[in-house]
């Protein structure tokens, strides 16, 4: 091959290469674009953060219920470097830099997915939508409990059944139906329509 020939082959893959890298640059714009305050970072901050960086104490002096508590950093000085997520310390923290200080403290660490995630929000310069203010996940104060079963006739296996029978003791509980008979039931309820005999079967 000579050298024309080398000129005249690069010369044509030059343009393939240019469109392929801008592709490529297309392409992480287009996945930074794509993180949410709301739907991505919201969520990180409210079930691994802000059980611990909230209130009037919070710990390290961080709080990340508020723009103006993240904003504003913690002891450690501040918490994100706009459009350098790399040298957050946010970042650092999460991702493991400092053994002796991974976060969050508490609980699993962040999945790789939400790492980028706040990576990415940092790299666009970490946007916090006006007004809003991250909660952390509650226990609720009343929980379900299991109520004990009242003793019936041994043919009702329900225990719904069983809560009725007591409720109405003066009431006579029917026998239970064949599968046919509540299947005939059922599609009459649903369709309107007696179902055809061989659906029976």
């Amino acid at each position: 091959m000579t050298t024309t020939q080398r000129t005249r082959n690069t010369n044509q893959l030059l343009p393939l290469f240019t469109l392929a890298f801008a592709f490529t640059i297309g392409g992480v714009h287009a996945n930074e674009e794509t993180v949410s305050f709301r739907k991505d970072i919201v969520p990180i901050f409210a079930n691994s953060c802000v059980k611990c960086h909230s209130g009037d104490e919070p710990q390290g002096g961080l709080n990340l219920e508020t723009e103006e508590g993240f904003m504003s950093g913690g002891d450690s000085g501040k918490a994100f470097i706009a459009g350098d997520s790399k040298n957050s310390l946010l970042i650092q923290l999460v991702t493991g830099q400092d053994e002796d200080r991974i976060m969050p403290a508490q609980g699993p660490r962040l999945t790789e997915q939400q790492v980028t995630a706040l990576s990415t929000w940092i790299a666009n310069d970490a946007n916090w939508e006006s007004g809003v203010v991250i909660k952390g996940l509650r226990q609720a104060e009343l929980k379900p409990r299991r109520p004990e079963i009242p003793s019936t006739p041994e043919h009702l296996k329900n225990p719904i059944d069983r809560f009725l029978l007591a409720a109405d003791a003066d009431l006579a509980i029917d026998s239970r139906i064949s599968d046919s008979l509540f299947a005939r039931r059922v599609h009459l309820d649903i369709t309107g329509l007696l179902p055809e005999p061989q659906k029976l079967n």
